[in-house]
């Protein structure tokens, strides 16, 4: 998993919240319906791990910038840093888990299949 990339991961149950409170208020704009956390692909998938009891010495680090090399010359571009706030949303009162207290919850919802 690259280390050297850093995205925003939401959870699902937070989106749909949000997007239930813009229905029913009529609010407008433009606001990004994201996580309050942001990590590496590398450092999400040991936090994943460690949640769900799998070995996180399993994940093993890579690098964006050296995968980028390795491919063809004009392939698709990647961006390196994928970081978006939500503290527009928040500032409406919305919530939003960060990446552990996502994967807590969904810990939660699996327990009850």
């Amino acid at each position: 998993m690259f280390s050297d990339q850093i995205c925003t991961y939401t959870f699902i149950d937070d989106i749909a919240r949000s997007l239930g409170y813009f229905f029913e208020n009529k609010t407008t704009g433009i606001y990004h319906l994201v996580g309050s956390s942001s990590h590496s692909p590398y450092e999400m998938s040991k936090i994943v791990a460690k949640t769900f009891g799998f070995d996180e010495n399993s994940v093993q680090s890579s690098s964006l910038e050296e995968y980028i090399k390795s491919q063809p010359e004009g392939s698709r571009p990647w961006q390196k840093t994928l970081i978006t706030s939500n503290q527009k949303a928040v500032d409406l009162g919305l919530n939003f888990k960060t990446l552990e207290e996502g994967l807590e919850e969904i810990k939660k919802q699996l327990s009850l299949y």
